[in-house]
């Protein structure tokens, strides 16, 4: 290939690069209200417009990344619809500055595809919340395998000590996130090894094992704190017992598995199939076979973590199995054929489209969700409180999925509904009778909120007692 053609290839896998991430950035545009008031990005926007600092719970320091754009706005007196919308951006604009660094600083627009297949591909309810741990972290997935592959990396000119520093570097803002995120950087890592065949590689070894160590002092500081300690220890003890295949065959998150294989996945695996055909073709067994035996520990992994979910609360059980995308696309940066470059670079335009398409479809849920939540505070209004409790009926359940943040959601709603006078709204069909007969003064779910010491421009909140909605 000469340097005429090479630099042409350049052009257009950045060209396609770019428009995956533009779709990103796109979506989280039109989605802002969906993505900046659901679930966790509710409590996380609550808390940055009330005390107008970071927002780092569970040693998730990878929030301060983006979190300085959305309390900027706050600074300059943004409105609540304006601070959402940039709330919402915020987080896709640091994907965007990965991508970046990727395709022009080092100069691997493969690499940049591959971000962009790893946070678009495989994603759909999971891209509605702005600030999940887990998706943000997908970038520094992509950095890592970025610098394995790229030029600078395999020049032998490039001392050992400077590959292994970037890479490290790379491992440390890893750590800033979630702890599951060291299960996709460490196989990639390895990958990366078995595909390069140096078998005495010093970088390799190196970085694995500051992947493995950064990983344990990540689980034990987070052991306590996160949801996912106690469940990797139960995992793990549960593996030696005499049912764990019978028990793991019946777990309802492993049918979601397969329903999002057969169906929402159904075009991105059909491609990295054929990559593994073509990685077996060239007789890379132990690449295929340790990239195949992660993703089926992980897919078993994943039904044991959502194993307490029986009903199809795709937002959480579709974040975790999400991470297999990163093992998945890896074979992509390794394959080297190079005739019908266009045909390829079709495949993942359509694949860009497929995936844009695949989140956008998945809008109706929140958007329904809202629509209820946004008439029950409607009724509130003609009853005239702005307090409510709500009965969490079968229903109510199914439309919502999760009720501990609707008070957040109803106070951010009903802030931008009804011109700054703020409502709370609690669902649950054994309330506090107290609740009914004091005045309101405490933040539920955030009981160090006092409402009367609580000085913020975006909220106003109504001191009466709750009123029960029938």
């Amino acid at each position: 290939m000469n340097v005429g053609e090479s630099n042409n290839k350049d052009f257009l896998w950045n060209a396609i690069g770019h428009l995956g991430m533009l779709s990103l950035l796109v979506l989280s545009c039109i989605l802002w209200l969906e993505r900046s008031t659901t679930f966790d990005s509710s409590l996380y926007g609550y808390m940055l417009l009330t005390r107008e600092v970071f927002y780092t719970p569970h040693d998730r320091w990878l929030n301060y990344l983006w979190q300085w754009i959305p309390l900027l706005a706050i600074k300059f007196g943004v409105s609540l619809s304006t601070f959402l919308k940039i709330f919402s951006v915020a987080p896709i604009l640091f994907l965007y500055f990965i991508y970046w660094i990727i395709a022009h600083v080092f100069k691997n627009y493969k690499a940049g595809i591959y971000l962009v297949m790893i946070t678009l591909f495989l994603v759909r309810y999971k891209f509605y919340s702005a600030i999940s741990e887990i998706y943000l972290g997908l970038g520094f997935v992509a950095l890592m395998l970025c610098l394995l592959t790229s030029k600078w990396f395999m020049d032998e000119q490039t001392s050992d000590f400077k590959k292994i520093g970037v890479g490290i570097l790379i491992l440390v803002f890893n750590y800033l996130g979630h702890p599951l995120m060291f299960f996709p950087m460490g196989v990639v890592i390895f990958l990366d090894y078995l595909i390069n065949k140096d078998w005495k590689s010093k970088t390799h070894f190196a970085l694995m094992g500051a992947a493995v160590l950064l990983f344990i002092i990540k689980y034990l500081n987070g052991k306590g704190s996160s949801h996912e300690g106690p469940v990797i220890d139960s995992f793990f003890q549960s593996i030696g017992s005499g049912s764990f295949i019978e028990a793991t065959s019946n777990l309802y998150s492993l049918n979601v598995f397969w329903q999002y294989a057969g169906t929402q996945w159904i075009f991105p695996l059909i491609i990295v199939i054929g990559l593994l055909i073509y990685f077996v073709k060239e007789k890379r067994f132990a690449f295929v076979i340790v990239l195949s035996s992660a993703c089926i520990f992980w897919v078993i992994f994943v039904a044991h973590l959502t194993s307490y979910l029986k009903e199809p609360t795709y937002f959480m059980i579709e974040g975790y199995y999400h991470l297999i995308g990163p093992l998945l696309f890896a074979p992509f940066l390794y394959f080297k054929w190079d005739k019908g470059k266009y045909i390829q670079m079709g495949v993942l335009v359509l694949l860009i489209g497929y995936g844009t398409y695949g989140v956008y479809s998945s809008r109706p849920f929140y958007t329904e969700r809202i629509s209820d939540l946004r008439s029950k505070l409607q009724i509130g209004n003609d009853l005239g409180s702005r307090n409510l409790i709500a009965p969490a009926e079968k229903q109510v359940w199914d439309t919502y999925w999760y009720l501990w943040s609707v008070p957040f959601e109803s106070l951010i709603h009903s802030t931008l509904i009804n011109k700054g006078k703020s409502s709370v709204m609690i669902i649950d069909s054994y309330p506090d009778e107290s609740h009914f007969e004091k005045p309101f003064d405490v933040m539920i779910g955030v009981p160090t909120d006092t409402l009367k010491n609580m000085e913020c421009t975006y909220f106003n909140f109504d001191t009466r007692p709750f009123i029960p909605l029938k």
